[in-house]
């Protein structure tokens, strides 16, 4: 798509210079090929400009203006200029769900051999593929856009593919971002009671990596991945757009920040607020989460001071 066609949603646009584009987002740390995103300083019209996946930039006149003075390589990209980028950019996001087919997947299904899916079970009849000796339980929601590897269990009453948490303030209204990706289940992969696995917001999955592990009441929101044997145990809570990698532990009522990494074979102590990088191997405590042996090291330190009484 063009990105002349913001012009149908937004008649004010000014296309400055008009490129094509195939995906949207914002999340420059993991940018899409051919990606429409929006700039509303001159530091993050600075990222977009030196970044070869980022297509179209939907932007401000004087941002880009004084932007362009010191850096030339904004030429290679497509420019809109609007009032306010970010709702600009999301009510676009709004239009091409609502009004085009520019997110639709093919509208097909399939279900593998020898599937257990209870009775009171629901699973959407739009593009849900489900693989080999899959166990579905009782009162389970399966959206649509969500693929299920072979030899999964989904437990009682967990939701797969739901919409994601995603307002933006406008003014003294509320927008309610759409939510048009999927869910991306492994293979060997045990989702137990009341978890909830939202949909990516653009077209993207959200990623549950082979023989991954939730526990009761675990929450992964829209376009978190998670990659192999991960344990992520009860009432986890993963906010969006948060990568984690291979053999990860994730302690009790722990939460992990939106766009957070977490290396491989990384531990979240029980109870832990993570809102900075996790390093390979490193385990992390506390809120907000630390080094778990600096941690231990500042509590006993305070346990063991002198009473000031």
């Amino acid at each position: 798509m063009d990105l002349a066609r913001f012009r149908d949603f937004d008649p004010s646009a000014v296309i400055v210079r008009d490129r094509p584009f195939v995906n949207l987002g914002f999340d420059l740390r993991f940018p899409l090929d051919g990606m429409l995103t929006y700039c509303g300083t001159v530091q993050f019209l600075r990222q977009a400009a030196a970044d070869v996946g980022v297509s179209c930039i939907v932007t401000t006149e004087k941002v880009y203006t004084a932007f362009r003075k010191k850096h030339a390589e904004i030429e290679t990209k497509g420019i809109a200029f609007v009032q306010s980028p970010r709702e600009g950019f999301f009510r676009f996001h709004n239009f091409l769900c609502e009004q085009t087919d520019f997110y639709r997947r093919p509208d097909e299904s399939r279900v593998g051999t020898n599937p257990q899916i209870s009775l009171t079970a629901t699973v959407s009849r739009r593009n849900v593929h489900i693989g080999d000796h899959v166990v579905i339980g009782d009162h389970v929601v399966i959206h649509e856009n969500v693929t299920i590897g072979d030899n999964v269990h989904i437990g009682t009453g967990s939701v797969v593919g739901e919409s994601g948490f995603q307002f933006l303030r406008t003014g003294g209204d509320i927008l309610r971002i759409h939510h048009a990706g999927g869910v991306s289940i492994g293979n060997d992969v045990e989702i137990h009671a009341h978890c909830t696995i939202d949909r990516a917001i653009f077209n993207e999955d959200t990623a549950i990596g082979d023989s991954t592990k939730l526990d009761n009441g675990v929450h992964f929101a829209h376009r978190s991945k998670i990659g192999k044997r991960g344990l992520l145990a009860a009432r986890a809570c993963v906010c969006g757009s948060v990568v984690i990698g291979d053999d990860v532990w994730i302690g009790p009522a722990a939460v992990v920040s939106d766009s957070v990494v977490i290396g491989d074979r990384a531990q979240v102590a029980i109870g832990a607020v993570v809102v900075r990088d996790v390093q390979d191997g490193e385990s992390v405590a506390g809120n907000f989460a630390i080094d778990r042996d600096l941690f231990v090291e500042k509590n006993l330190r305070a346990l063991l001071a002198p009473s000031k009484d």
